[in-house]
């Protein structure tokens, strides 16, 4: 929606939405707010000042996987599937990018946090998106009957972090020690 609105050249983004909004007849709206395009449009900050705004975060609580998952995208040029011939390939892990990253990733989280703190907020994890019981728990923070959703994507990148990293003992020597160290455990 931020594309289209920057496309438009809107001046007023709450006129911009409330006139999307007003062609739909479903009873809950909502868009996509990526942290890049907020960087990139930082007017729509100011969408947060509604109270009555609910947010859903969906967040992926490891960082170093989420650094994994960009990584995989660049290399692949697939950011996700829908059939079975998308595969997960290894990937290099450049040390100081990926601090940078990790970082990058944690101060966004709690600028988003701190942005949202007036908002009825609901976090759901990447993860969460396959767990019926949390997609109805979802659609009633929404005030939408639960029903099943079903979606045609898939995760591309599933081994753990230590098979999918070429460079994991670097990565591992690396985050050791800091804050950043339980996120080796993870899946990418």
């Amino acid at each position: 929606m931020a594309s289209e609105y920057a496309r438009e050249r809107r001046g007023d983004h709450h006129e911009y939405l409330r006139e999307v909004a007003g062609n739909v007849t479903a009873r809950a709206v909502g868009c996509k707010l990526t942290w890049p395009m907020l960087h990139s449009y930082p007017m729509l900050f100011d969408l947060f000042h509604d109270p009555s705004l609910r947010i859903v975060r969906l967040v992926r609580s490891n960082y170093l996987a989420m650094h994994v998952s960009v990584r995989h995208a660049l290399a692949t040029g697939t950011m996700h599937a829908t059939d079975k011939d998308a595969d997960a390939v290894k990937v290099h892990v450049d040390p100081e990018d990926c601090l940078a990253d990790l970082f990058g990733f944690y101060v966004a989280d709690r600028l988003l946090d701190e942005l949202t703190r007036h908002n009825p907020v609901l976090r759901l994890e990447y993860t969460d998106l396959s767990d019926a019981a949390a997609l109805a728990e979802l659609q009633r923070f929404l005030g939408v009957e639960p029903t099943t959703l079903t979606s045609r994507h898939r995760k591309i990148v599933r081994a753990p972090l230590q098979e999918t990293i070429v460079n994991f003992d670097e990565v591992r020597a690396l985050l050791t020690g800091t804050p950043w160290e339980p996120f080796l455990a993870g899946e990418g």
